[in-house]
């Protein structure tokens, strides 16, 4: 952080605490930070579930998940 970045990118993640550590980072060091935003489907699921070392839900509006937890983000 100490280059000053104009943006940085988030790893994939669907932890909330992970998504306020990012807001704490944009406020502490003014940098835009770019979190991945997911649509699990079921055959996005397995990829996402092993990467992330965590079973993933796969819900019956994938699209409108996803832009949920943009919102509530």
């Amino acid at each position: 952080m100490s280059v000053r970045p104009d943006f940085a990118m988030l790893q994939y993640t669907l932890s909330m605490d992970d998504l306020i550590k990012v807001l704490n980072v944009n406020k502490e060091f003014n940098v835009d930070v770019y979190p991945a935003l997911l649509i699990i489907t079921n055959r996005s699921a397995r990829v996402i579930s092993r990467i992330l070392n965590t079973e993933v839900q796969v819900r019956p509006d994938p699209i409108g998940d996803a832009v949920n937890r943009l919102v509530n983000y």
